[in-house]
């Protein structure tokens, strides 16, 4: 019912579309931070006190970072790849893979469309998404100190973005 909705309406469907795109940025920008800090030996949950929350800060600077420099992709280009503090350098690493993200959940909906229930999978893609890509971070950044149980997510999380393709 809803697919049959949502191809019938050219309007919906690409504000749906562009939705699953921007939830991938946002997915994106979150499992990088998770790679980065699973690199660092960092928690993703919890900051320097153990009793609050991870907060992200430059590497360099080490200056906690705003609303406005965690928007993703857009904070990179409006900030020329810099922190908006020290001006050190932010690589294109991160953007990059926010942007993937992005194209992988809005082109994962896109293409599933036709099928039964578009929403659901693709809700269900997103829950795996992130796992994938904190590996490729790990893996990019860590050089030789690679965290085994992100590794292990990373594989689970691909299995079962695989297993949802062929099954949906």
């Amino acid at each position: 019912m809803v697919s049959i909705y949502l191809s019938s309406d050219p309007v919906l469907f690409g504000i749906v579309t562009f939705s699953f795109f921007l939830l991938g940025l946002c997915l994106g920008s979150f499992s990088s931070a998770v790679g980065y800090r699973a690199c660092h030996g960092e928690s993703w949950i919890f900051g320097d006190k153990k009793t609050e929350a991870a907060r992200s800060k430059c590497p360099q600077c080490g200056h906690q970072l705003g609303f406005f420099d965690l928007i993703p992709l857009l904070s990179w280009i409006f900030l020329g790849g810099t922190c908006r503090y020290c001006k050190a350098k932010v690589g294109v690493l991160y953007p990059f893979l926010e942007l993937v993200s992005g194209c992988v959940m809005g082109g994962y909906f896109f293409f599933l469309s036709g099928e039964a229930h578009p929403l659901v999978n693709s809700f269900l893609f997103a829950v795996f998404l992130p796992f994938v890509v904190a590996s490729v971070v790990a893996v990019v950044k860590c050089r030789g100190r690679y965290p085994v149980s992100l590794g292990i997510m990373g594989l689970l999380s691909a299995a079962g973005m695989v297993g949802l393709s062929a099954v949906f």
